[in-house]
């Protein structure tokens, strides 16, 4: 008997701060096995927005050829993380009626309440990302699975995540000129929420904010059911930027000092003694103030988790978040930042305990690589769950809308 050959995922995010790929194998169990990681320094885009598309291409090189090497795979076809502040999500209920007779709930009517919730009206310029069913309603009554039974009316509840049309389209161009396929477009921390939240958190209620280099993207489940989703456009590089126009250093040398010396702590009344800082690239030994570099951090972090509390109570919806609090994104390993998220917004932080410097959590998890790691995730259950439906929009029909080809 011949086997079959494993199935090969590959994410790819391309960040503010860096351009990751991953390549992982589908196991029978229905596990993944991440074969190897691969990423290079980021250079072309700002606050998660592609600035210079040309220097993208370049970092996607690097990565690319760095992942084929190290996983032994010729990479074809990925699944692309998108972020930036102009990708939003809503809520949105639709209906049809059941044509009678017979008034049997077939497979197309579901696709066709799904066509329905598409042709909601979108900002100007902006495209459809996700199409999220929450709630199916037989004449009134939930149902998880309408198809084979009676009824007149079927409706249903949708979040849609919706961005950018030109935003998202530069990153599929870029990833297509270097003769890559991309399977599907996957809002970040969707992605990460595949690893870093459990089915038991979200159906109590949950927060998850991805603080990554550029934005700080944010979900909150209620019920098992994704119903707020955002972005700001403030992330990690602007506590970074802050430092060097404070402190007076090199962008290259703050990063250093807000990943090694840095911390959310700082005490106002304190009169401390400058820290000769000897490994720290372009600072010639300089002493700096870690007091004053505390508080620069401290500021710029409390404004970005003030900012996503503020369009978290602005839906009415933040007290659903019974479970608490999931930090992710390399931004999560700040010094610091769990204890200030949790005092920010008046919950529990869950598994985002204070990170050791090597930078990695009990079991191996690496919260700076949660959504590339909930990339492949995302890909495995995709293909599971994927059947031949009539009426569904395709993935190539998605990719024609967002690339503006009639």
């Amino acid at each position: 008997m011949v086997m079959a050959r494993p199935k090969i995922h590959v994410g790819l995010e391309i960040g503010t701060s860096k351009v990751g790929f991953v390549v992982s194998e589908s196991r029978p169990d229905g596990g993944t096995k991440n074969l190897s990681f691969g990423h290079s320094v980021s250079r072309g885009v700002r606050k998660g927005e592609i600035v210079d598309a040309e220097a993208v291409k370049q970092s996607l090189r690097e990565a690319l050829d760095k992942i084929e090497a190290e996983s032994g795979h010729e990479i074809s076809e990925v699944y692309l993380a998108v972020s930036g502040g102009h990708i939003a999500g809503v809520n949105v209920s639709t209906s049809v009626e059941i044509p009678t007779p017979p008034g049997q709930v077939e497979l197309v009517d579901i696709e066709d309440l799904h066509d329905e919730a598409r042709r909601i009206t979108l900002p100007p310029d902006h495209a459809l990302i996700h199409t999220i069913p929450n709630q199916l309603r037989l004449d009134g009554r939930v149902e998880l699975n309408p198809v084979g039974q009676f009824g007149k009316l079927l409706e249903g509840d949708f979040h849609i995540v919706h961005g950018d049309r030109n935003r998202t389209q530069k990153a599929i161009q870029c990833v297509q000129q270097l003769s890559l396929g991309v399977a599907d477009i996957v809002f970040s921390p969707i992605a990460a929420a595949h690893v870093a939240l459990s089915e038991e958190q979200k159906r109590e209620g949950v927060v998850l904010i991805d603080l990554g280099g550029g934005t700080t993207d944010f979900l909150l489940y209620a019920h098992g059911q994704l119903v707020v989703s955002g972005s700001i456009p403030l992330g990690g590089e602007h506590i970074t930027n802050d430092i060097a126009l404070v402190l007076e250093m090199p962008l290259q040398a703050a990063e250093q000092c807000k990943s090694r010396e840095g911390s959310v702590y700082f005490d106002s009344k304190l009169e401390t003694r400058p820290k000769l800082l000897r490994e720290v690239r372009g600072l010639e030994n300089r002493e700096i103030d870690c007091n004053k570099l505390n508080e620069v951090i401290h500021w710029r972090a409390w404004e970005m988790l003030g900012l996503v509390k503020q369009r978290l109570e602005a839906t009415g919806r933040l007290s659903q978040a019974k479970a608490g609090l999931v930090l992710t994104g390399g931004g999560s390993l700040l010094t610091g930042i769990a204890e200030l998220a949790g005092r920010t917004f008046g919950l529990r932080v869950i598994g985002a305990p204070e990170v050791p410097k090597n930078g990695t959590r009990p079991g191996g998890y690496l919260p700076q690589f949660s959504t590339l790691l909930g990339l492949v995730r995302y890909a495995q259950i995709r293909e599971l769950k994927e059947q031949p439906k009539k009426g569904a929009m395709s993935l190539g029909e998605r990719i024609v809308g967002w690339l503006g080809v009639s």
